[in-house]
């Protein structure tokens, strides 16, 4: 017997998932029973979720949706995220590691940043320009940012080479990383001043490093996520008087709904259970 196991969300997956069904591989899907209604990933993720046989969802309520898309609770065990249970487990490198040695950051204080294009209604090509305004304006308030690429969704790479042409004109203020790699991600989640964008990492992770997150756009729309994210428009004085605002909060004080103990521990006994069982 093959079980083989699947991550999210994205087309990529949903095409390799699609690949198995004939071949009646049993799969293992994480992260299923998710909505993010402005983006396409919301139609991948639930397909992923239809053909999986074993589901470990990252909360009781993306449980719940789980159970009504395959009709029954056999199979379903909440788990929380994992990436969130890791850091009991990893020190994370040091704020000065990451920026000296790895990617020349010239500063301490900044917005970590990560935009995605918005696949629902791309049509929308104006949130690229009210991204870059936000940007630019913001630089010329004082603030500093650290940009994550986008993704390759439709129109990623036009918001990506925009942002970097934004960052070639202001190389003092704004740094742009292809990838930082998971624990470098980290670093600099914990080290920032605050998560803007519209990236599933701030709705997830953010709350177990105490930081606030704007979360821009439709693409998230639907998601469940913790106190500690603050939803806003593509409006571009909305985002920058939000920005002023949880800038200067004090920090996000509650724990993290998506942290369950021991849930890779439990995925793999599941596992074993199913394996004997069949």
């Amino acid at each position: 017997m093959i079980f083989v196991m699947t991550l999210g969300d994205r087309w990529e997956m949903s095409a390799a998932v699609q690949s198995t069904i004939p071949f009646g591989i049993k799969l293992i899907h994480l992260h299923g029973g998710e909505k993010s209604l402005g983006s396409l990933d919301n139609i991948y993720r639930d397909q992923i979720t239809i053909a999986s046989y074993l589901h470990f969802p990252s909360s009781s309520i993306h449980a719940d949706r789980v159970h009504e898309l395959i009709g029954n609770k056999q199979n379903i065990l909440s788990v929380g995220s994992l990436s969130i249970e890791e850091l009991e487990n990893f020190d994370l490198p040091s704020w000065d590691d990451v920026k000296k040695e790895n990617f020349r950051i010239p500063f301490d204080d900044f917005i970590l940043a990560t935009f995605h294009p918005e696949t629902i209604d791309n049509s929308k090509g104006k949130y690229i320009n009210v991204i870059l305004d936000v940007i630019q304006s913001l630089v010329y308030l004082g603030y500093c940012f650290v940009i994550t690429k986008g993704n390759s969704d439709l129109g990623g790479d036009e918001l990506n080479n925009k942002i970097f042409g934004l960052s070639k004109k202001n190389p003092e203020n704004i740094i742009v990383i292809d990838s930082f790699g998971k624990f470098n991600y980290f670093s600099a989640m914990k080290q920032c001043q605050l998560i803007l964008g519209n990236s599933s990492s701030a709705l997830i992770e953010s709350a177990s490093f105490q930081k606030w997150a704007i979360n821009v756009g439709d693409r998230q729309k639907g998601r469940e996520h913790n106190e500690n994210v603050i939803f806003c428009p593509y409006d571009k004085d909305l985002i920058i008087e939000g920005v002023k605002k949880f800038i200067k909060h004090e920090k996000y004080s509650s724990i993290n709904k998506f942290y369950k103990k021991d849930g890779a521990r439990n995925i793999i006994e599941k596992i074993k259970k199913e394996w004997r069982s069949i």
